[in-house]
């Protein structure tokens, strides 16, 4: 994973073929499968039709690509998408030690522009065109969203060539933990982080041979948010990451 930011508000997640005051309230895994090797940016497009329920698993077809929810608890979703229309991971959830979970208790209510999912203790609300998705509490407060700048179309998952992303909102105050070992920075806000094994490249004449900003000896794709809410990564590709690089108020996984 690679982390790259300044104080821009926007954070960038990306992956190839995530003691302190405050509590985690919120888990959410990502995970995305690709077909092809377009050249062109590829979102999910707009919902085409109805969505589909099959007990924890609630499916969105999209213009571009299918957009998969499963609730594993009252506060843990994953969240999938497939640019091939197929969520067939059979024998290949190497970092997911449990993936069969108890029925979740939910209510659905829809509107013209948006699908709204709320189990008591998480509210997801799946806009429909472009389809992306918004995690809230159950008061109401904001954990992040894919509405950046107030156009729809600049956030949520994207696809370019064997590159896959997800953009959402940074929000103000938002600090970022997490990623494994790090010899580098606690706060990960406005840094660049690459989530692979290495020593890092160049020769700081400060800290020697290698560049111990770099140095990552146990990647972990999992980070936390001051806003109450974790997102986990269930692979082991190579991660980049950016949390403030781009202009405006984005978060770029």
């Amino acid at each position: 994973m690679k982390i790259a930011g300044n104080d821009n508000n926007f954070l960038t997640i990306r992956h190839r073929s995530s003691t302190v005051g405050w509590g985690l309230s919120v888990l959410i895994f990502f995970s995305a499968f690709l077909t092809g090797n377009l050249r062109a940016q590829t979102s999910l497009g707009d919902l085409r039709s109805d969505f589909s329920r099959e007990g924890n698993v609630i499916l969105f077809s999209g213009e571009h690509a299918d957009l998969q929810l499963q609730f594993c608890t009252p506060s843990i979703v994953r969240v999938r998408a497939s640019w091939e229309r197929s969520f067939d991971t059979a024998g290949k959830e190497w970092m997911l030690v449990e993936n069969r979970w108890a029925a979740v208790n939910m209510e659905l209510h829809e509107t013209d522009q948006e699908l709204i999912v709320d189990t008591g203790e998480l509210v997801v609300r799946v806009k429909k065109y472009p389809l992306s998705v918004e995690f809230r509490k159950p008061d109401g407060t904001l954990l992040n969203t894919e509405t950046i700048l107030e156009t729809p179309s600049a956030g949520g998952m994207k696809k370019q060539g064997e590159a896959v992303w997800v953009q959402k909102k940074l929000l103000p105050e938002e600090h970022f933990f997490g990623f494994g070992e790090r010899m580098d920075f606690v706060d990960q806000r406005g840094k660049k982080i690459q989530l692979n094994v290495g020593r890092g490249t160049g020769r700081p004449h400060i800290v020697g041979a290698y560049n111990i900003l770099e140095a990552n000896y146990a990647p972990v794709p999992f980070f936390m948010s001051t806003r109450g809410y974790g997102i986990f990564f269930p692979h082991a590709l190579c991660n980049r990451m950016g949390y403030g690089t781009h202009p405006g108020k984005q978060l770029l996984v």
